[in-house]
């Protein structure tokens, strides 16, 4: 996928400096046509990729935009590869996208810090799971991810704690992982900030209709509050 290409080329520039089209070409096993096509891409997007004219030239980043990773401590770059939970991972559809991304992320490391980072993912496993796998598994996770993303009014039929349900349009701002369990942050009919288990949810599906985020609002802020 172009994109993966994209990313990788960013990665190749940020770890080794300068490199020529040819030795983007062979590492990436495409053309230099496609990787001039790539580099203009990037440019399009706002990175900042020049080139270099002459013996020695090639393909480099601006020092400014190169150095953001580099200057990122030790400490700092060791707590991005915390192991998160694949279950979570799982519900959300990303569990593979993800550990792709992180070797990239691995590939592009300075050389001095790259074996701590190593080591700190190898060592540090945080698991949220509890000892027995639930089974209250949503069907409706794909809907309400792309409504949280696009900014688009649900519809749902939620079952309450007393088993009865009520349809409701909501405004779906984001999701929470609590334990097992996921959680939909969404402003509801009464313009009121609520939450829903997922797994209550029996039916979602997404409207046309966009809505706005209300100004200012922060979804671990209102959920640290919401729990205390």
């Amino acid at each position: 996928m172009r994109a993966d290409r994209l990313m990788s080329i960013l990665l190749i520039l940020q770890k080794k400096g300068k490199v020529t089209t040819k030795e983007l070409a062979r590492e990436l096993e495409v053309s230099s046509r496609t990787i001039l096509r790539d580099l203009d891409a990037l440019s399009g997007m706002g990175i900042p990729v020049v080139a270099e004219r002459g013996k020695n030239g090639g393909w480099r980043l601006l020092d400014e935009y190169r150095q953001t990773l580099f200057a990122l401590k030790k400490e700092e770059i060791a707590s991005l590869f915390l192991a998160i939970p694949e279950s979570l991972l799982k519900d959300l559809g990303i569990d593979q996208p993800f550990q792709a991304a992180r070797q990239k992320l691995f590939s592009s490391l300075p050389s001095m810090v790259e074996p701590h980072a190593q080591k700190f993912w190898k060592r540090i496993y945080i698991d949220v799971e509890p000892w027995k796998e639930t089974k209250e598994k949503s069907d409706w996770m794909e809907p309400i991810l792309r409504a949280v993303w696009e900014e688009r009014k649900l519809r749902i039929d939620y079952e309450r704690a007393d088993g009865q349900r009520k349809e409701q349009a909501i405004e779906p701002l984001g999701l929470v992982a609590r334990g097992n369990k996921w959680y939909l942050v969404a402003v509801n009919e009464e313009n009121e900030i609520r939450s829903y288990k997922v797994n209550r949810i029996c039916s979602a599906v997404v409207l046309e209709e966009k809505f706005v985020r209300p100004e200012g609002f922060d979804l671990s802020s209102y959920w640290k509050e919401a729990k205390a």
